[in-house]
């Protein structure tokens, strides 16, 4: 009954989201236009493979598309959305990005235009493109992706405008405050603490509490 449940669950929420209007693209645009936002947001684990709004036992739905329609309607702005491949890599997958977020320099777009958030893995991966762009202008949301993987390792360090976000009854995201300490390029700093009470599960959802921070640091 549970498993049936959880699938008419899922039907119901595809339907949903298969109707929101599409406010994103999934890759970087090859003529970027220098007087827009750019926005990169990178998921969780969980949205990995092929699935958009996969349903997590603990922490509920993951809904992709109700948090991409609720990033993209940033007045102008492009919001850069895509589902990874299962297994990804997080170094590699850095790497990609960094590469990408070149590209959108090289095209004349200020760094001070350009925002990579991500929670959780996708936290991770922004942490990694962080320290291979070493730029101090670029805005980052790292959204409960903080741990010691990252504090451990001398290795990792990050640059430009740090904005922290975790939730404080969730023990997989912690405060970034040591990794910031070790890092050289930080121009701007700032943590913020959710109490909803949902665990991990708080960025499952675009709830306000979240979304709302997010975007005010991506438009300053």
């Amino acid at each position: 009954m549970k498993q049936l449940m959880i699938f008419i669950m899922a039907l119901f929420f595809m339907s949903v989201g298969t109707a929101l209007a599409k406010s994103f693209v999934e890759t970087f645009p090859k003529q970027p236009d220098p007087t827009k936002k750019y926005i990169i947001y990178l998921h969780g684990t969980i949205v990995e493979g092929d699935v958009i709004m996969p349903i997590h036992p603990v922490f509920g739905l993951y809904d992709m598309p109700l948090i991409r329609n609720a990033l993209g309607d940033m007045e102008n702005s492009v919001l850069i959305s895509a589902q990874r491949q299962k297994r990804t890599k997080a170094p590699m997958y850095a790497r990609k990005v960094a590469y990408s977020v070149l590209s959108l320099l090289e095209a004349g777009v200020l760094a001070k235009n350009i925002t990579i958030a991500g929670f959780s893995k996708g936290g991770h991966i922004a942490i990694h493109a962080s320290g291979i762009l070493n730029n101090d202008q670029i805005n980052f949301v790292f959204m409960a992706a903080c741990n010691n993987w990252a504090f451990k390792d001398d290795k990792i360090k990050v640059a430009g405008r740090i904005l922290s976000i975790l939730e404080s009854s969730d023990n997989i995201g912690i405060s970034c405050k040591p990794l910031i300490d070790k890092s050289t390029n930080v121009k701007e700093y700032k943590e913020i603490i959710l109490n909803t009470g949902k665990k991990h599960g708080a960025f499952y959802q675009p709830i306000p509490e979240w979304v709302e921070p997010l975007k005010a640091w991506a438009s300053q």
